[in-house]
């Protein structure tokens, strides 16, 4: 019978890293996604020829309501990154994100569920709602979604209506 390697437990007395999220639009078609865990920072560049806001949603979701583990893949036209959480704890997590085919660590670490949670929430919404810092005609929408506009929620609408950032603070149901 095989046994548990005394290190392959995970240690409970890891303390966990503040997590900070910025998002900021630097030009047409652009926005950097800053992930700061304790004082390093991984810096994601969001391309709206590859708009990573709808399954970045699905992937918080995913965190949100402890789905685990949950990695997904961003695509900076041409390189990778990866955001990647595995559950530590019922509330703790083991939270990376991975340079170009999750070959360079860029962040990591341990971090409370709730607070990774409440951080991107944040500062998505505050993104999002803020003119002055999303410029939605700046983010190119489809030809479809142009022509469609009355049958189909607008570009915002459909992000602010997303079950992550709909639901207030607390309403997630864990696993």
């Amino acid at each position: 019978m095989a046994r548990k390697h005394r290190y392959a437990v995970p240690n409970s007395s890891i303390a966990s890293f503040p997590v900070g999220v910025k998002l900021e639009m630097i030009g047409y078609g652009w926005v950097y996604l800053h992930i700061s865990l304790g004082e390093k920072t991984a810096e994601i560049h969001l391309s709206d020829v590859f708009d990573p806001f709808p399954e970045l949603l699905d992937w918080l979701q995913a965190v949100a309501t402890g789905d685990f583990p949950a990695e997904f893949d961003i695509d900076e036209e041409g390189t990778f990154k990866t955001l990647v959480v595995h559950a530590f704890e019922r509330d703790r997590l083991l939270f990376a994100v991975l340079g170009t085919f999750s070959e360079t660590e860029l962040v990591a670490g341990v971090v409370d569920r709730n607070a990774l949670v409440a951080e991107f929430r944040r500062e998505l919404n505050g993104f999002f709602r803020n003119r002055e810092q999303f410029i939605p005609s700046e983010w190119v929408i489809t030809k479809e979604e142009e022509k469609q506009e009355d049958e189909n929620p607008l570009y915002l609408d459909r992000i602010l209506g997303h079950p992550f950032l709909s639901k207030p603070y607390g309403a997630d149901n864990v696993k």
